[in-house]
């Protein structure tokens, strides 16, 4: 942020520019430096104060350290090692220039194995960037996002002059129920200890990117209207970018108009041979649990979701395969999995 380049002498003495944002101010040597009070931002056409630039590197550190390192870094199924597939669903959505441009019918694409969220929100773009991402429960939606997140982060660290991601859960939009932009100010205030008149001029100016969590965790009805006012938000700030998360099911239950978003990708759950390669590599710990998945198609299908996949290897780690017959009992499959890890985690803790 701060560069300090000498020029040769003037005077018999060298002059030192602070260069700060590619703006110089002059200082002779023996002046007293004092922190500008405003600082050039390539976000806004004002200038941006030092206490501005301070609490975008406070929100930075708030968004890293909350999800990030407590949440991803320490989240169940990221140790699935994985490449989720990407499903394009067009008709998930209704594109901002729909009955403006007549564009030809696009169809549903499964992307190739290692194409992420990271790289499609990339090609999408440099400004204006909006997208939907749905899955199953447990298929790994709010990992994707947050992974999103953290590519963003570090693209802001290498270029301030980037847009901030930052993360909220829209399942607190219900308590309150206003529009997306006061409710946004309340929990930039809220959640981050941003000031108010400060979260106001970013969303203003469209300078962040907003990662939205949690659309399928409220009640139809509010369902229906947080969908409604995302629109009319996304109407009134197209420099905004932003990205929403949804069960597909809870999404498609909605009743109102789609959400005005450019792209839509749809998580898709794990392959066989992918389910088969993740317990492979678990070697003798998981032979008897891989054994098994083999053995009973209908196990297989359950263990293809990232997160259920976790809970087996973790729940039947070092299981000799009499102890996983309680896994073959049909309808009951999924509460005796959950009740086996629970008291596994318990014994290990």
């Amino acid at each position: 942020v701060l560069q300090i380049v000498q020029i040769g002498g003037i005077a018999g003495r060298d002059l030192i520019m602070f260069v700060t944002y590619g703006q110089p101010l002059p200082m002779h040597p023996n002046d007293n430096f004092q922190w500008p009070t405003q600082i050039v931002s390539n976000n806004s056409n004002q200038p941006e104060t030092s206490e501005e630039y301070r609490y975008r590197n406070a929100l930075l550190t708030s968004v890293d350290q909350a999800w990030i390192k407590d949440f991803l870094d320490c989240a169940l199924h990221t140790k699935v090692e994985h490449h989720l597939r990407l499903k394009k669903r067009p008709d998930a959505i209704r594109r901002p220039t729909h009955g403006i441009v007549n564009t030809a019918i696009e169809s549903e694409i499964t992307y190739e194995k290692g194409y992420s969220a990271e790289t499609l929100f990339r090609d999408m773009g440099q400004e204006g960037r909006t997208l939907l991402i749905l899955g199953e429960a447990g298929s790994g939606k709010t990992i994707t996002l947050v992974k999103l997140a953290k590519s963003l982060i570090e693209l802001y660290q290498e270029n301030p002059n980037l847009k901030l991601p930052v993360i909220f859960s829209l399942s607190f939009w219900a308590k309150k129920q206003k529009s997306i932009f006061a409710w946004l100010i309340d929990e930039f205030s809220d959640k981050y200890g941003i000031p108010r008149k400060l979260a106001h001029k970013w969303l203003k100016k469209g300078n962040l990117i907003l990662l939205l969590d949690g659309l399928d965790e409220m009640k139809p009805d509010d369902r229906n209207l947080c969908a409604n006012k995302l629109n009319e938000f996304i109407s009134f700030h197209p420099l905004t970018e932003l990205v929403v998360c949804c069960r597909r099911k809870e999404y498609y239950e909605i009743n109102v108009q789609r959400l005005k978003l450019l792209g839509a990708i749809d998580l898709q759950p794990l392959s066989e041979s992918q389910v088969d390669n993740f317990l492979k590599q678990g070697g003798e710990q998981l032979k008897a649990l891989r054994g098994l998945l083999q053995s009973n198609k209908d196990l297989q299908k359950i263990a293809q979701n990232p997160l259920v996949l976790n809970v087996m290897s973790l729940a039947y780690r070092d299981s000799p395969i009499e102890d996983l017959s309680i896994l073959d009992k049909g309808d009951f499959c999924l509460q005796n999995l959950f009740n086996d890890y629970i008291n596994k985690m318990f014994q290990h803790r």
